[in-house]
């Protein structure tokens, strides 16, 4: 079993563009830094450089996409911020399921335009 896991995994290994394996790297060192592993500045340049480069994703959930509606603009001269959240989760709760496929097929639209991008941008 172990010999088809490593020869499958060479065979991706093998299949995977500069700018991929760039990217898998990278994926590890973020796992490695979450479990505590690693420290994040210790990216070298051209790691720093492709993060940099990559697509910044918009919500890819219905509720993501109906509180970045809610919340833009939103500062914290004259009301507390945290206030707005509360308010904007509560009306969330309150929208019917019907209501809520409006922000789905938002949700649906950005995630489908993130991936075209990060396939852009990874090739």
């Amino acid at each position: 079993m172990k010999k088809k896991y490593d020869s499958e995994k060479n065979a991706f290994d093998q299949s995977l563009s500069e700018r991929q394996e760039v990217a898998l790297e990278l994926l590890n060192l973020n796992r490695r830094a979450r479990n505590g592993d690693i420290d994040r500045r210790k990216l070298d340049p051209q790691q720093k450089e492709f993060l940099k480069d990559m697509p910044k994703p918009s919500a890819t959930t219905p509720r993501g996409v109906f509180m970045s509606q809610k919340l833009k603009g939103v500062s914290a001269s004259g009301f507390k911020p945290g206030d707005s959240l509360a308010g904007a989760m509560k009306e969330w709760t309150n929208l019917s399921a019907k209501a809520q496929e409006v922000y789905a097929q938002k949700a649906k639209q950005n995630l489908d335009s993130y991936v075209d991008q990060i396939s852009t941008f990874l090739k």
